[in-house]
């Protein structure tokens, strides 16, 4: 995004991982890092776009969805869009044991847990990857719009 000319600012609550954003990152790319939990307060300026890759399936219960929902929500601003990707269970018989593991959602789950401040615009499920047993499962990709009154 930032080599096509667009603002970028990149964030995770770990440290560790925004410094491995940092070292990936071509040198001299125009990014922002920051260490922060976005279910923490709002940013100071709402982003028009934001993107979470492999965040919301990583939300075991229906509360931990909606807050994370409600924090893209408030990261966005009204009439921001929302892009998400992230596992998809296909079916109840596909959801994993959320014990063990990130916590696929089936697409029912997925759209109660936003639509209190979203509308889905585009909702697709394809392949994450190509690695067999590494990356071979079901991602849910979606853009969403946020409210005028969420």
């Amino acid at each position: 995004m930032a080599a096509r000319g667009y603002a970028v600012t990149a964030c995770d609550f770990s440290p560790r991982a925004v410094e491995e954003a940092r070292r990936r990152a071509p040198e001299g790319a125009p990014v922002r890092y920051e260490v922060r939990d976005v279910t923490g307060p709002a940013p100071p300026e709402p982003y028009p776009v934001v993107l979470d890759r492999g965040v919301l399936h990583t939300c075991p219960t229906d509360r931990e969805r909606r807050t994370f929902a409600a924090a893209m929500a408030r990261a966005c601003g009204p009439g921001g869009l929302w892009v998400h990707a992230g596992a998809a269970a296909l079916g109840e018989e596909d959801a994993l044991d959320q014990s063990g593991g990130p916590s696929w959602t089936i697409e029912e789950t997925f759209r109660a847990a936003v639509a209190p401040w979203f509308t889905v615009l585009d909702l697709r499920v394809a392949a994450f990857g190509r690695e067999p047993g590494v990356t071979d499962w079901p991602a849910r990709y979606a853009v969403l719009r946020r409210g005028p009154d969420a």
